[in-house]
């Protein structure tokens, strides 16, 4: 049985490091789709607003908002998805820059050789977060096949995370998808055991039996609605805590 870390006997959350997992369709903006320069200025703004209260951050972001691999269908998987993880290097650049303009100064690692970012290295990130930078994952693990929910997850280890935010264009998870059933009911918590039992869709099963493993919790939540990701950790109740 996976027992939690950073949850407090009465359910509150105590993080004090945190890897966010923001996706590229939330970058995106309404359409979902390149970069929303209103989407990037708010996120980075409550991003500023958590590393002033001194959370440190670690931030993974997707890149679905420019390409998708399996969305490719003209080249093979492998190929379609090492062109895809390019994706994520502009999107965490694009959030560096946004960052910058809010005052926060930001490094951002790749596991991909990129002139422009630095390569992966955990002891490094530790050190800039405890030097108070947000650290900006990007290029997922390196390899194909894998999800952005898996880099999340590894990073998360990586800096020694006692807590991964999911932020999402959804509110929480629901019993069944509540876009196609009206009575779906959404939890406020659930635990690890509860979310494998039903195959609820937190996150890929892998990226989650690593959560599960290092008892990690998740919250899921819908980064969307202005001021959640500042206040979501006061109030995990914004969205679903897994634990």
């Amino acid at each position: 049985m996976c027992r939690p870390t950073g949850i407090g006997k009465e359910g509150d959350i105590q993080a004090k490091t945190v890897l966010l997992k923001l996706s590229g369709e939330v970058l995106g903006g309404p359409a979902e789709k390149g970069i929303d320069a209103e989407a990037y200025h708010r996120i980075a703004q409550e991003i500023a607003q958590l590393n002033a209260q001194g959370v440190r951050l670690g931030i993974v972001v997707g890149g679905g908002n420019f390409l998708r691999g399996r969305d490719v269908a003209f080249i093979d998987r492998i190929s379609a998805d090492r062109v895809a993880m390019t994706s994520t290097i502009l999107n965490g650049l694009a959030l560096q820059a946004a960052l910058e303009q809010k005052g926060v100064d930001s490094v951002v690692q790749s596991p991909l050789t990129f002139a422009l970012t630095d390569l992966v290295h955990p002891r490094r990130a530790r050190e800039a977060l405890d030097q108070g930078k947000v650290v900006v994952f990007c290029g997922g693990v390196g390899e194909p096949l894998v999800s952005s929910d898996m880099a999340a997850a590894v990073r998360a280890v990586e800096i020694g995370a006692d807590l991964l935010i999911k932020a999402s264009n959804v509110d929480g998870v629901y019993d069944k998808d509540p876009n196609q059933h009206p009575n779906a009911k959404r939890f406020e918590t659930l635990s690890f055991e509860q979310v494998m039992e039903h195959r609820y869709p937190v996150m890929d099963l892998v990226a989650f039996d690593i959560c599960c493993k290092q008892q990690l919790p998740i919250l899921v939540f819908d980064v969307r609605v202005p001021d959640n990701l500042t206040q979501v950790l006061e109030h995990p109740e914004i969205g679903t805590l897994i634990h």
